[in-house]
């Protein structure tokens, strides 16, 4: 007969190793399950980053496309902005020639009006007299005048 202590003992030797064998099934489940996880996590990361990946690139393409149509509107706006400013530049220089012309005409007349008070001065040096010098100064007077006044009035029209 065997001894109850060894019965016992045997008892919970045979217990232990199945609560050894359990806990290795156990963790052996665990395992499993978490190796299920993990694969679930990683198909799920890849689809997620393969949808991010289509979304870049539709974000990329319309982009290209916005970009696209902002140049041409710029390009169409630069083209109407450079139109106003040839016409604008157009109409600036037709008066500027139209002020020339009307300049060059002025200093015609002033030359004329030079030539008439050289002519005129030469007259009058031939006579002494104080009446004479008095319309002489005179004359010069009104010819500087009327030189200061054109000389403004070129000076206006230029401006």
């Amino acid at each position: 007969m065997v001894p109850v202590e060894d019965l016992i003992e045997q008892r919970f030797d045979g217990l232990a190793k199945e609560v050894r064998e359990g806990f290795a099934h156990l963790d052996k489940k665990i395992d499993d399950g978490i190796a299920r996880v993990d694969r679930k996590i990683d198909d799920s990361v890849a689809r997620v980053d393969k949808k991010i990946d289509q979304g870049l690139a539709q974000t990329d393409k319309k982009m290209d496309e916005g970009f696209r149509r902002v140049d041409k509107k710029m390009d169409e706006g630069f083209e109407r902005v450079d139109k106003k400013i040839d016409g604008g530049l157009a109409q600036v220089d037709k008066k500027m020639d139209e002020g020339f012309k009307r300049v060059d005409k002025n200093f015609e007349r002033v030359d004329k009006c030079f030539a008439d008070v050289k002519t005129d001065t030469h007259k009058l040096r031939g006579d002494v007299t104080s009446l004479d010098r008095l319309l002489l100064k005179t004359s010069v007077g009104v010819a500087l005048t009327f030189i200061g006044v054109t000389a403004h009035l070129l000076i206006a029209v230029a401006t």
